[in-house]
């Protein structure tokens, strides 16, 4: 065998290795991205029953609260109805006041 048929044979094995190394890179990518998938969709199904759970837990708080915080708003509704101008007045002068907070904040 010759200088230059020995060198295209190791050429022609070194082609037919690296397409070996290709499909099998390809082939771990493909396990990897499954097992991820896999992976994601466990911990989506946890997160989902952890939502659910502390969703559970929540409910009868937020129960309790809702008719006082209901409460809460008609009063104040009630309070602006019978006094807008001073409703007018005190809303004016909060947001006065915050702009001013808010302003030195960034100087």
């Amino acid at each position: 065998m010759t200088e230059d048929q020995k060198i295209k044979q190791d050429i022609e094995e070194l082609q037919e290795e690296f397409q070996e190394l290709k499909e099998l890179a390809g082939e771990y990518t493909e396990e990897v991205v499954e097992e991820g998938k896999g992976r994601m969709r466990k911990a989506k199904r946890r997160i989902s029953k952890r939502s659910e759970d502390l969703l559970d837990e929540l409910m009868p708080i937020l129960e309790r609260y809702q008719d006082s915080g209901r409460e809460v708003v008609e009063r104040v509704e009630h309070k602006v109805t019978d006094n807008p101008l001073l409703s007018l007045a005190v809303a004016f002068g909060a947001g006065m006041l915050i702009g001013k907070l808010l302003d030195n904040g960034r100087r």
